[in-house]
């Protein structure tokens, strides 16, 4: 199966799909109005090229929503290997996928969920809006159930995975490729630790750490599973406190996904029994980090004495962060 990205040449085909399978080209939902026919996305044809399988997205604010999604073959794989296209053209460049379906639409339901598809929520009667501007929409959808609702189901393209033996080799060439961009706002490690022998063994020495239940180490992966940066909680004490942090490769700056993989990190923390409350903290002129600790529930809490210099030789104390865990 081969599966292509629609060319300005298809367009009269697609819109000729789209009319035959949704009775018109145009997508009404409560994220707006959209004429199928031109929005970027993939096709599969049949070896007599006909479309027999078309997938349509937009993308707004780091954030790609499908559109539409149809495989006229059951079973084989068309509907799998058209999302996959979408989430590979878009992993570097968006934060997350959306999909708006029907309250009817349980095959979807289940196709999406399989695939790691989350419900975000339901947006109620906003079918029965939709039919104002679309009035052929049906009263009834699917197995009799009446078309009232929408149910929203996102995918982070962003994920946390705990530090594994297998790493060390993508991980070594994470921080090799980051290193001078890391070393312009925290302290470098030193050129001994950029060696790959000294590298393993400061390897084995987190994942031992991590055996103990002191620290956990995680990965922060896009949705092609390479690694992008690094979420840390460390040196939890007796009192259930830990320290964490984090380092984002400087291909993904500004993309909102440190504040992501912050959030992760604190939902992972929630579910382990060791773990109450979390500290961090950054340099005052960090205001980006700042904001990342902000945007998910930290309180500021006060400056420290103790102060950092950089490269430029400029001094900077540090700003101190905590946030309570709910029990």
């Amino acid at each position: 199966m081969i599966v292509h990205k629609i060319k300005e040449k298809q367009r009269q085909n697609v819109e000729h799909f789209i009319i035959k399978h949704w009775g018109s080209d145009e997508m009404v939902t409560s994220s707006g109005v959209f004429n199928c026919s031109e929005l970027d996305g993939f096709i599969v044809f049949n070896d007599k090229d006909e479309i027999r399988g078309l997938i349509t997205y937009i993308v707004q604010n780091r954030v790609c929503e499908i559109i539409s999604l149809d495989s006229l073959d059951e079973e084989k794989g068309i509907g799998s290997a058209l999302l996959k296209a979408v989430e590979h053209e878009v992993k570097r460049t968006c934060n997350k996928i959306k999909i708006i379906t029907t309250n009817d639409n349980m095959k979807a339901l289940g196709f999406y969920q399989k695939r790691g598809y989350r419900l975000t929520q339901i947006i109620k009667d906003a079918v029965t809006e939709a039919r104002k501007h679309k009035p052929e929409i049906p009263l009834v959808g699917e197995y009799g159930i009446p078309l009232l609702d929408e149910l929203e189901l996102e995918k982070a393209l962003v994920l946390i995975t705990l530090l594994k033996e297998e790493d060390k080799a993508a991980l070594y060439q994470f921080e090799v490729e980051n290193r001078d961009y890391f070393e312009k706002m925290v302290p470098g490690r030193g050129d001994d630790y950029y060696h790959y022998e000294t590298f393993c063994k400061s390897h084995r020495a987190l994942l031992q750490e991590q055996a103990e239940q002191r620290s956990y180490f995680y990965l922060v992966k896009d949705g092609a599973g390479d690694i992008i940066g690094r979420v840390n909680l460390v040196d939890v004490d007796d009192d259930g406190v830990g320290g964490v942090g984090y380092r984002m490769a400087s291909s993904v700056a500004g993309r909102g996904l440190a504040t992501l993989a912050m959030k992760l990190l604190i939902d992972e923390a929630k579910i382990l029994p060791n773990v109450r409350a979390l500290e961090a903290k950054t340099t005052t002129n960090h205001i980006a980090s700042q904001k990342v600790l902000e945007r998910n529930g930290f309180i500021r809490m006060g400056v420290s004495e103790e102060t950092y210099v950089n490269a430029a030789g400029e001094e900077w104390p540090f700003a101190l962060f905590r946030r309570e865990l709910e029990v």
